[in-house]
């Protein structure tokens, strides 16, 4: 009976790196769901930017 407690101890502290590590992962999800979004913006915003100036060189 005495190994209960370190196995115990060692149980709990695999279950809190577990949880730990979740959390990252899910932060990390959401931080690159994030960044894809705003890379998409970007691209959008460039493409735009791209064919208004070709659009005034055409017709300006």
């Amino acid at each position: 009976m005495s190994d209960l407690p370190p196995l115990l101890r060692w149980i709990i502290l695999g279950l809190l790196v577990l949880i730990g590590l979740s959390a990252v992962g899910a932060v990390a999800n959401v931080v690159f769901a994030l960044l894809g979004i705003g890379l998409d913006i970007l691209v959008l915003v460039l493409l735009a930017f791209v064919i208004v100036r070709i659009v005034d060189r055409c017709f300006g």
